[in-house]
């Protein structure tokens, strides 16, 4: 097996045509885009033909850095809950910077998240969150930031009480 590697701002891709790419080592730059194809459910070309995705198996270290662009081909839209194991490992360093590609598919509300398992990273299809979900979401968030800010006002205090009680600490 060999070495796949991204990087010069390279770009690492199959061109409408989803292919299954079997590797020992992988590397990707942070100048270096990898462009996923999704046309379908199964990995590789798919049958009759393109109606699979793009997948990269590395039997020993894949280092990831630099951009993950996800790409819908073939008039496919997948639906939430859907899952596409893209990249399998046999260790993972790294992460990707920045992941860019369809936002708002489906009904307008669906995009990729990528979720890291043991040995694979998968492209899982989730919903942006809206109405009371969101509502629970903001408020969740909105409590957090009230909770953090309190503890920054306490700790405020109690600097202010120690300089006030202990004088030689402010020379």
């Amino acid at each position: 097996e060999g070495f796949g590697h991204v990087g010069n701002e390279g770009f690492f891709g199959y061109g409408n045509s989803p292919e299954i790419l079997n590797v020992g080592m992988f590397s990707q730059d942070s100048d270096a885009t990898l462009e996923i194809e999704i046309g379908g459910y199964s990995p590789g070309p798919g049958v009759p033909t393109d109606d699979g995705y793009d997948q990269i198996n590395v039997s020993g270290q894949a280092s990831l850095d630099g951009t993950l662009q996800v790409s819908l081909i073939n008039d496919f839209v997948p639906v939430l809950g859907d899952t596409f194991d893209f990249l399998t490992f046999g260790t993972l360093s790294g992460s990707f910077a920045e992941v860019t590609g369809p936002f708002g598919f489906g009904g307008g509300n669906l995009y990729f998240e990528v979720v890291e398992q043991p040995d694979r990273l998968q492209l899982a299809v989730a919903e942006v969150p809206t109405g009371q979900a969101l509502h629970v979401s903001t408020a969740a968030t909105t409590r957090m930031e009230e909770g953090i800010q309190a503890l920054a006002d306490y700790s405020d205090r109690l600097l202010s009480d120690l300089l006030l009680s202990k004088a030689e600490l402010t020379s």
